[in-house]
């Protein structure tokens, strides 16, 4: 792994053997931890007809994997007094958690295995499916009509 400071705010960037980028900031405003993963992929890799795929996936990675049912994912953060959310722009998607300091490693153990071992349920496809349908055609129309 090489280190090297990126700027003079202290943000220190780390690059993996993998190829990873790892950066990391320290701030000791509040005893609390952020994680912060973000993948280079958003809509605008998306083909007519495959349109919404992108925040489809972002759905689908909050529904389990075999470690991880798709309710111990929640309480596995929020048991640890974290939050935790996602979001999905033209040009990336991110997962996100928040935890008391002493327990980053909870954010880093579920996010390397939902990464890498997420369950895709059919049903549970076919519903997030509905469920971004819904949201797409809900930015189509006037606000606070959904």
């Amino acid at each position: 792994m090489t280190k090297k400071r990126v700027t003079q705010s202290e943000i220190i960037e780390h690059q993996l053997i993998n190829g990873l980028k790892v950066l990391t900031k320290e701030v000791h405003a509040a005893p609390v931890a952020s994680s912060y993963i973000w993948y280079k992929v958003g809509s605008r890799n998306e083909h007519p007809g495959l349109t919404g795929v992108s925040h489809w996936v972002e759905h689908m990675l909050f529904k389990g994997t075999p470690k991880f049912s798709k309710e111990k994912l929640g309480r596995f953060i929020e048991g640890n007094g974290g939050r935790w959310n996602a979001f999905t722009s033209n040009d990336y998607t991110a997962y996100y958690e928040t935890l008391p300091a002493d327990k980053i490693s909870v954010a880093l153990d579920l996010e390397s295995d939902r990464m890498q071992n997420c369950v895709f349920d059919p049903a549970e496809v076919e519903a997030e499916r509905t469920v971004i349908l819904s949201e797409r055609e809900c930015t189509r129309i006037p606000p606070n009509s959904c």
